[in-house]
This record gives C-alpha cells, structure tokens and sequence, in this order.
C-alpha cells in the first residue's frame, strides 16, 4: 500500500499574515540599515572639511613661546638632553638652546646656541667660540636649527620636514595637500576616533604613503603619522605619535597644543636615523602674545667673532660693540685681486716705457 506525505493545506488569510510578517521584518531591518548609513554618513567628514577643521590650529596660532626638553636618543647624540626656548611672532623667531646639566659632557657649554630670524637675517650665536654668524638666506634645512616640537606632527605639510610655523599657516600649503591626499575609514587611536589621511610620500621612494590620523575630537590635530615604505626600501619607518596634548581657547577659538611627541624615523638600510622625545612644559604656554622686535636681532656685542656668509667676511671685534648696520660691510675686493691688478698696471707701464725707448733711440 503506497504511503503518501500530505501536506495540510494554509488558508489564504494565515498565508498572507505570513507574507505580510515577513515583509515587514525585512522593511524593519531595512530601516535601520539605512538609518546607520545616513548617521554614518552625516558624521563622516568630506577632505576638504577635514583639512579645514585641521587647519584652525595652525591659522589660530599666530604668536607662541613655550620652553620643552628635547631628548635625542640617535646614534650621534648619545642620548643627551636638550633645553628648548622657542619665540616666534609671524616670521619672526628665536631658539635658545641648552644642554640639559645631567647629561651634557664636560666640553659642553651650559649655553650651546642662540638662533634669530628678524624678517631679513638669520643668526646664530656659539658662545663656546664667541661667534655669531648671519646671512639672508637660512644655511639650514630647519630654519630653527634644533626641532621645533609645534612644527614637528605637520612635517607632513610640506615637502621638507620641520619647517617654520609662518610656512605652515601659508594656504598654498594645504590646498597642495587637498589635490594629492584621500581619506579612508575612520580608526581609533586609544580613545581618540581618528580620520585617517592618505598622502603620496615620494622622498620615502616610489609609492611610499604616510597615514595621519587626525583626531576627531581635538580639532582634528594630527596625533599619530605612519609611513607605508615603498617596495624598494621596505625597511623605511617612520612613527610619530602625540600622546599627550591640551586643548586651548584664546579669542573664541579653541586649538591643540602637543604635550608629549615621540619621532622614530628608520632608514633605508633599517637602521635608527632619528629618535626623538620632546616634553612641552605646558605652564609656560603662551598663545598670540606681544614680543618687542629686538628680541628677534643678536647683537654683535655678544660675541667676538662675526661671520657674514653672504660676502664672505668675518668681522673681529675685542669689544664687540659695533652695531649690526655697521658690521654688514659691501663686498670689498680681495687683496690678491688688488695686488694682480697693480701688477698688470705695472707690467703695461713697464711695456710702454721699453716700447717709447726704443723709438726715441731710432731717431
């Protein structure tokens, strides 16, 4: 006897509240999915609104002075730790410099350099030889000399790391990054939610990429930068990270002051090129204040010695107290110069007597 399954039949009207269950579930989960897209998007950030927000620190910051310890564990500094003064007004600045008296050697000065920028003329003060050197154009890749840690998480900005504050607040600077820089995803950076900026890297080789994570939260400030290397130097890295930072307000608008960086930079062979610790003693943060102009001059009456690299001549002085106006001397033409030119006249002179003789002797 064949045994058959029978299956019961379902009224329409049970179907249809089945059906109708089921699309509603799906309209339901639906809903919310596109809720979570549209609040996702909402909160997401286009480029140039990331980089606008991230600008405001820099733009916000238009005068500063703040002293931090600067620990340089690299191979040729032997982990010695630096006292840094930084000033600066607009283009104007100043470094003082300083051996941190624990760690400097005992052929250390306690005073090690002085570096001024007045709008026209860098300077720089050795006291260990009493000498001051000047020129118009900056004799260094980092025109501050020693590292500026303000600069220093904006090294991504322009094409040279570590360059002046008034470089960076420079519009040109940033519309360059809008047209070669893209956004990924949002990350976490410890608790900070991060938006992360991609920026082609070509002095790390080709396809080389830095990674900056901008967090959301502090104005968009540039906590962490990785370096993705390129295939043909893989074992390039570079990680710099703000651990520690304070949010500011002066004149309605709120900005990020770094606290605590750390700058680990290897080179194309992998080894230490750079390690760096900078502490930023956050008491003597001062934001858009006045400094009289003549901080920003050094004196020829503090050293000995001065050098002036764009003519070439060096200056000495017992006293010291001739102003810089006087000491800025035009180019002078050198002694063996003046003494060739008096023997030539010479030699001509000589030629022309023998030459008259001669005539004077055939008659």
């Amino acid at each position: 006897m064949s045994q058959y399954l029978i299956t019961p039949l379902v009224s329409p009207a049970i179907a249809a509240r089945q059906i109708a269950k089921r699309l509603f579930s799906q309209i339901w989960l639906g809903s919310i999915i596109c809720f979570l897209v549209v609040v996702a998007m909402a909160n997401a950030a286009t480029l140039p609104e990331v980089l606008s927000s991230a600008m405001v620190t820099v733009d916000s910051i238009q005068s500063y002075e703040f002293r931090c310890r600067l620990l340089d564990s690299g191979t040729l500094s032997l982990g010695k730790t630096k006292q840094l003064w930084f000033r600066q007004s607009g283009d104007f600045f100043r470094m003082e410099m300083e051996f941190d008296p624990l760690t400097r050697g005992d052929e250390d000065q306690l005073v090690e350099l002085t570096s001024a920028y007045n709008g026209t003329i860098f300077q720089q003060f050795y006291p260990h030889n009493s000498t001051l050197t000047f020129t118009a154009e900056s004799r260094f890749i980092n025109p501050y000399v020693e590292l500026n840690p303000l600069t220093a998480p904006y090294f991504w900005l322009l094409d040279l790391p570590f360059q002046n504050w008034a470089a960076m607040r420079s519009p040109e600077a940033w519309n360059k990054i809008a047209n070669i820089a893209h956004l990924e995803p949002r990350e976490m950076v410890g608790s900070h939610e991060c938006d992360v900026l991609v920026i082609p890297y070509p002095r790390a080789g080709v396809g080389a990429e830095l990674r900056v994570f901008l967090a959301v939260e502090a104005g968009y400030y540039p906590i962490r930068t990785r370096l993705l290397p390129s295939r043909d130097r893989p074992l390039e890295r570079l990680e710099l990270d703000v651990s520690s930072f304070e949010r500011m307000r002066v004149e309605g608008r709120s900005f990020t002051i770094p606290t605590h960086i750390t700058f680990l930079e290897y080179d194309a062979k992998g080894e230490v090129d750079n390690n760096l610790t900078w502490d930023i003693d956050s008491e003597s943060i001062k934001i858009n204040c006045d400094f009289p102009n003549d901080i920003f001059t050094l004196s020829p009456s503090m050293a000995k010695v001065v050098d002036d690299y764009d003519y070439n001549t060096k200056h000495l002085y017992d006293e010291g107290l001739m102003p810089i106006d006087k000491a800025i001397k035009p180019r002078s033409m050198s002694k063996w110069l003046i003494a060739n030119i008096i023997a030539v006249i010479a030699l001509f002179l000589a030629i022309a007597y023998r030459w008259k003789a001669r005539r004077h002797s055939k008659r």
